[in-house]
């Protein structure tokens, strides 16, 4: 009856200074999630839906026409660019000079760069024949796929070639950016194109991951430059690809040390490979960890804060108290990495977890954007054992356990289990999930709050944070408006933190 309340905040760490405002609105609307993610971009904003989100206006690569014309070059970043040439960028780079940065070919200068190589041998067309269409056919349907796997993971094709390897396709990650962990990038990218080779039916095949300082820049003289990669660890790659099982996987020790937060590794045998003194074992990746330990650690050092962050870390106190006195509250934290932006929402946790709020926090990476309610999984799955665990009085260690208990009690009926199935798959039947593949996307949101407000209520006051290096999905966006809408009327003491890089 007397509307809604929202509050909006936005804390900028990037820059000289921060900067930070809130404004309430009983007529706010959170119809139009695009419109929030467009005003972020500025350091103090009211969201409106006149903004326009021109981030990700970026053509594909692959539909990209170019006519046979003559066509004047570029001026890119203070660097001479010929339109055709944009076509052969990585994604990262493609993308920063649609939005015309000032350093978007900076990103090509020669240099050392940390950065993880993917060798994949594709051991069925060692010994092709030009003749054979139908192999010609399958290295071609092999490259399309291993090139967008590459890209959509952030990577680059550096070259598909036949050596004394035999065929082999050869992807680099980290060489465009310093934004993104190219560890983890380039195994779930191995990994994707492990399944979709097998998917194509290659009978052999192998690849090596590997991770380090290589030198990535020009090589030759102007009329017939080459991007290249060069380093031990490129070679450590390709010997890892030759030790590799049929049809398997291997990463180096640095691969599996960089990415085992995420990533669930078994140790191979033992291994020796040329190049390198005795012996070792290198690493299977397997699957992906979907439940990550995300507890607020204690820190080992007491939290000193600096100077210009004291501003930033009063405004998410003032938005925690807003937040306990029922007024349900949006922050979003935006920074470059490594400005501090966690260590910061984890004292500002912390002081809320000592003040009786629950604490559901949930970690992204830069290729989760393209999964639907990937940044809840984690959220929900937690919020359902906390809460089954308050009614129970005991242990529950796995969010199966916490919805059947649910269940059981009645907190939960069983198409709250099928809703809250959308979001975490392993508490419901894959027949049942199917049934809501023909609901409206607007109505299925609706039913999946419902369903979640049954147990966020019972966990008040809570802070949910959403921390990361990528995007967050727009079904992602959708459920959180859709939540934050209904909240001061059903679910009022709820804080929310939208970590961010950009």
């Amino acid at each position: 009856a007397d509307g809604l309340t929202h509050g909006f905040e936005e804390l900028s760490l990037f820059g000289e200074e921060s900067s930070a405002s809130a404004s309430d609105d009983d007529n706010d609307d959170y119809s139009d999630m695009d419109d929030m993610r467009s005003s972020r971009r500025s350091l103090v904003s009211i969201y409106n839906s006149d903004e326009e989100d021109t981030r990700n206006n970026v053509m594909p690569r692959d539909r990209t026409l170019f006519t046979d014309q003559h066509i004047s070059v570029d001026m890119l970043g203070g660097f001479e660019v010929h339109p055709y040439a944009r076509a052969y960028l990585g994604t990262l780079a493609a993308r920063r000079c649609d939005q015309d940065s000032q350093n978007a070919m900076s990103i090509l200068l020669n240099e050392l760069r940390p950065v993880a190589i993917v060798f994949v041998g594709l051991h069925d067309l060692d010994d092709i024949d030009p003749r054979d269409s139908t192999l010609l056919q399958l290295m071609n349907d092999a490259f399309k796929i291993l090139s967008r796997i590459t890209h959509a993971c952030n990577g680059a094709v550096r070259d598909m070639l036949f050596d004394d390897k035999g065929c082999v396709f050869i992807s680099v990650f980290g060489a465009h950016s310093h934004e993104v962990n190219p560890c983890f990038d380039a195994t779930v990218s191995a990994m994707r194109m492990e399944s979709a080779l097998k998917d194509l039916k290659l009978k052999r095949f192998s690849l090596g991951v590997s991770f380090g300082e290589c030198f990535c820049g020009e090589v030759g003289p102007p009329i017939r430059s080459d991007y290249v990669v060069m380093g031990p660890e490129v070679n450590l790659a390709a010997r890892l690809m030759g030790k590799a099982p049929n049809r398997g996987t291997l990463v180096s020790k640095r691969i599996y040390s960089h990415s085992k937060k995420f990533i669930h590794f078994i140790k191979s045998q033992e291994i020796q490979v040329k190049g390198k003194d005795g012996f070792f074992h290198a690493y299977i990746p397997q699957t992906r960890i979907e439940r990550q330990n995300l507890e607020i650690a204690e820190p080992q050092q007491p939290f000193v804060i600096m100077p210009s962050r004291q501003s930033a870390m009063d405004s998410l106190m003032q938005v925690k108290e807003r937040a306990g006195e029922g007024k349900p509250t949006i922050c979003f934290v935006s920074g470059g990495p490594f400005l501090g932006k966690s260590r910061l929402i984890d004292e500002v946790a912390g002081k809320a977890a000592n003040d009786g709020f629950t604490i559901l926090k949930s970690f992204r990476t830069s290729l989760d954007s393209f999964t639907s309610f990937f940044p809840l999984r984690q959220i929900v799955s937690a919020a359902m054992i906390k809460c089954a665990m308050l009614t129970a009085g005991r242990e529950i260690d796995n969010e199966v356990s916490a919805a059947n208990y649910l269940v059981d009690e009645n907190i939960f009926k069983k198409t709250d289990r099928v809703n809250i199935g959308s979001i975490v798959p392993t508490v419901a039947d894959e027949q049942l999930l199917s049934l809501l593949s023909g609901l409206n996307p607007k109505a299925r949101t609706r039913t999946i709050v419902d369903s979640l407000m049954k147990i966020l209520k019972l966990l008040q006051p809570f802070m949910i944070i959403l921390e990361g290096d990528g995007d967050i999905d727009p079904s992602s966006w959708s459920l959180l408006a859709e939540l934050m809408q209904r909240a001061s009327a059903e679910c009022p003491q709820i804080m929310l933190i939208v970590s961010s890089r950009d």
